[in-house]
């Protein structure tokens, strides 16, 4: 899973990724640096939980990222709009070597640049919540995720697929897209309930 931890302190607890490795289990760290834990069923048991509880607690972290999210949109059209009431007023001046038409280009230039951070902070951000909420729809559905109703996997990939037949956890949720995520539980609850899945 990603880093949902909101400042240092919480970096240095937060576990994203849960491996076997050698007889121990690796738990790799927000912060970079792995935990070895001796492999037992109880000791899994309870980092699979500690990564679940995070999940549950990421309400700031999610918060902060539709903010960044909704922040960005909103910057990125002020940045349109100010790049577009430039080329308007810079047209009289187009074909004279002025500094006026410098001063323009300069600013086009920034406002340009400025916009294409706001780009990728709207795409990480998208990334970010997507990421929360395809872990939340599993912890909320985790017990019907493992049951055994059977579904049409058409509209999934191959590693989805084999994840499931395996039986899926919390670690393993990150092979996994918000999309087909929703597709499975939404799928799951129709056969569940006794409806036609498509």
């Amino acid at each position: 899973m990603k880093d949902y931890s909101i400042n240092e302190e919480e970096k240095k607890k937060f576990i994203c990724n849960l491996k076997i490795v050698d007889g121990k289990i690796v738990a790799y760290l927000a912060d970079g640096t792995e935990e070895i834990h001796p492999y037992n069923k109880e000791e899994l048991v309870s980092l699979l939980e500690i990564m679940k509880l995070q999940v549950i607690d990421a309400d700031e972290y999610f918060n902060r990222e539709k903010i960044k999210l909704k922040n960005s949109i909103h910057n990125l059209i002020f940045r349109f709009l100010a790049m577009a009431f430039i080329l308007i007023i810079d047209i009289p001046y187009l074909g004279s070597s002025s500094l006026i038409v410098f001063g323009f280009t300069i600013g086009e230039t920034l406002i340009f640049r400025a916009a294409i951070a706001d780009i990728k902070n709207i795409i990480n951000s998208k990334k970010n919540i997507d990421d929360v909420i395809k872990h939340r729809l599993y912890v909320k559905n985790m017990d019907m995720l493992n049951n055994s109703v059977s579904l049409d996997l058409s509209k999934v990939s191959e590693p989805t697929k084999e994840l499931l037949s395996n039986g899926i956890d919390i670690n393993k949720v990150d092979s996994v897209s918000r999309k087909e995520m929703e597709y499975i539980v939404g799928a799951k609850l129709r056969r569940i309930r006794g409806r036609k899945v498509f």
